[in-house]
C-alpha cells in the first residue's frame, strides 16, 4: 500500500469514527483518544491527518458543502425569477440522502445550528454570485436573505432530524411549495 493510500485508509477510519461517535457522545465532548480507538489508529496518524478534532470537522465539513456549492452553483435551468432550479433541488436533496450517515451527524447532534446556518450562508453565497438583488430586496436585509434561505435550510434541517421519511421527490415538492406560496397560503 502506498503512503498516499494509507493516508487515505487512515482519513476515511478517522471520519467513520466521527460518524459513528458524534451521535452518541456529541461534537463537544468527543475527544481524539475516543476517535482513535474507534478507528483502530494510533493518536500520531490522527496528528498526521489534521490538527486536532476541530481540523477534522471542518475539513469533513469542507468536503461536504462543496458538494452542496457544486449542486447549487450549476443551476443553469433556472430562470432568473427563480432561486434555484427543480432539478438542482432535487440533486441536492439526493446528494444529502446519499451522505446520510454524515449529515446525520450534522443534524441530529450539538452541530446542528452550526450545520443549517451554513447550508443557508451557501444558499445566500450561490443565489448572490449570480447577481440576485440581494442588495436591495422588497423586505430590509438581512431579513430577506435569513427569511428565504434561513427557510429552506430548515426545511432541510427538519427532514433529516426526522429520519428522512419523505422520498426526495416528496422533499422536492415540500420545498417548491414553500418557494411559491405565501405564509398564509401554507398554513391554511
Amino acid at each position: 500500500m502506498t503512503k498516499k493510500s494509507r493516508k487515505t485508509a487512515s482519513k476515511a477510519k478517522i471520519r467513520q469514527a466521527l460518524i459513528d461517535l458524534v451521535p452518541v457522545t456529541g461534537f463537544q465532548q468527543l475527544t481524539v483518544s475516543q476517535l482513535c480507538q474507534k478507528a483502530g489508529i494510533n493518536r500520531g496518524t490522527f496528528y498526521l491527518n489534521y490538527l486536532d478534532k476541530d481540523d477534522l470537522l471542518r475539513q469533513t465539513e469542507s468536503d461536504f458543502f462543496a458538494g452542496v456549492q457544486k449542486i447549487l452553483g450549476k443551476n443553469e435551468a433556472a430562470s432568473s425569477k427563480e432561486l434555484f432550479s427543480k432539478a438542482a433541488i432535487l440533486e441536492l436533496i439526493v446528494y444529502i440522502k446519499q451522505n446520510e450517515a454524515l449529515v446525520t451527524v450534522f443534524f441530529k447532534s450539538d452541530l446542528a445550528a452550526r450545520t443549517e446556518y451554513r447550508l443557508q450562508e451557501i444558499m445566500t453565497e450561490v443565489f448572490s454570485s449570480r447577481h440576485a438583488n440581494l442588495t436591495n430586496p422588497a423586505i430590509k436585509q438581512p431579513y430577506a436573505s435569513r427569511l428565504v434561505f434561513g427557510g429552506l435550510a430548515t426545511i432541510f434541517t427538519l427532514w433529516v432530524q426526522r429520519g428522512m421519511r419523505e422520498s426526495p421527490e416528496e422533499i422536492s415538492r415540500i420545498l417548491d411549495q414553500y418557494r411559491r406560496l405565501s405564509p398564509e397560503e401554507i398554513i391554511k
